[in-house]
């Protein structure tokens, strides 16, 4: 169902998300992990990620995951990105 909501209602929307998105990722940088805690710690070694097609190869991973939706998933694109130093938008 989809509610509609006005543009006064976007900043304590965006503060849900982000609350949301941190509660729901963590990055340990001295070990250089992610950790996913959806259903349950799902950690990914991102030394395993050395470039784009790779990321890729964890995406399609990940969308196998009964626990993963969109809206994770843009998430975790968009963290591995920053922390790659990688442009999500750009292409590979």
């Amino acid at each position: 169902m989809i509610k509609a909501f006005s543009l006064s209602d976007l900043p304590e929307l965006e503060k849900k998300h982000k609350e949301k998105m941190d509660a729901a990722f963590e990055y340990d940088e001295s070990a250089g992990w992610l950790t996913i805690k959806i259903a349950y710690p799902y950690d990914i070694e991102l030394a395993r990620i050395k470039n784009k097609s790779m990321l890729l190869t964890w995406i399609l991973h990940l969308c196998e995951k009964r626990w993963m939706n969109t809206e994770y998933l843009s998430e975790f694109i968009e963290i591995v990105c920053k922390i790659k130093g990688w442009n999500p938008h750009l292409s590979m």
